[in-house]
């Protein structure tokens, strides 16, 4: 109720200030779209939108972008592309840049509407928009949470041959949307292609495959990750827990040669042991996921 008040309270403002002649400038239009926004009133701000024009106010891409925020949130997918297209034949300072087009794709994504957000990819690529790491990181996951790998392979493929965007990223993003639906084998299957192609693993995204490979029992099989990424090259930067959890692992099973290769490993520095900013379940104990 408040913030449906204080939005009816400002469109009044407003008012009295046209009575005036006085007319408002870009952020104050930008401050009225959001605040009729937030209290729901969508066609207020779209109303309030195509009337700037008339008021000597031609909107910019910070307008549109604000408005855009919203519709994507509170409006339909036809809405949305109506104004991305409005966006695109406005040209200048108005056209839609990579933000734009990476806001309207998670804003796909959030409803579901995952075909939608892909679409928006293609039409980045028509227009001559490079993606960035932001705009894979939502989508690939996006694809994998619903269970679209095949899909999520798609778009890692599509953003390759583009070469926007490095290999690390769109790899590791790939491989976190296989980690979070627990598709271990294929998340393992992908870190080997990297490192066969010499591309670095993510550190979050190493620690986070070693770590749950750890968790579902397989403590060799993550020590075994390990050394085979160190034969082909790569200097992993394991997370200080995660090597803690695989070491203490090796030596619970009685596996007393391979804990000490691990040592070894880290004493020669052909891997590094360090805090790596955590990512959601990486904080979890031994004593609640670690099994023997």
């Amino acid at each position: 109720m408040s913030k449906l008040y204080s939005s009816q309270a400002a469109v009044e403002l407003m008012r009295e200030m046209v009575v005036m002649g006085l007319y408002p400038d870009m952020i104050t239009y930008v401050e009225m779209i959001n605040a009729l926004c937030h209290a729901g009133r969508l066609e207020d701000a779209c109303g309030l939108f195509k009337n700037m024009r008339d008021h000597g106010c031609t909107p910019n891409a910070v307008a549109y972008s604000a408005l855009l925020h919203w519709v994507c949130k509170l409006g339909s997918s036809d809405r949305v592309l109506e104004l991305l297209e409005e966006m695109e034949k406005e040209c200048g300072t108005c056209s839609p840049n990579v933000v734009t087009y990476t806001s309207v794709i998670q804003g796909f994504l959030e409803k579901g509407q995952h075909v939608e957000a892909l679409r928006i990819l293609d039409r980045m690529e028509t227009v001559g928009c490079a993606p960035n790491r932001f705009t894979v990181s939502p989508l690939v996951m996006g694809f994998c949470s619903k269970g679209y790998v095949d899909e999520a392979y798609q778009v890692v493929d599509k953003i390759a041959a583009g070469g926007s965007v490095s290999k690390t990223s769109y790899y590791s993003s790939l491989m976190f949307g296989l980690l979070n639906i627990r598709r271990l084998d294929a998340a393992e299957k992908l870190l080997m292609k990297m490192v066969t192609n010499e591309i670095k693993p993510n550190d979050c995204a190493c620690s986070r495959l070693i770590r749950d490979v750890c968790f579902t029992g397989r403590v060799l099989d993550g020590f075994y990750l390990v050394r085979e990424v160190t034969k082909m090259g790569v200097l992993p930067i394991l997370d200080s827990a995660v090597y803690h959890i695989l070491s203490y692992g090796l030596q619970l099973k009685g596996l007393l040669v391979e804990a000490t290769e691990l040592a070894g490993l880290k004493d020669e520095q052909r891997i590094q042991v360090e805090f790596v900013v955590r990512t959601p379940g990486m904080d979890l104990t031994l004593d609640e996921k670690l099994k023997y």
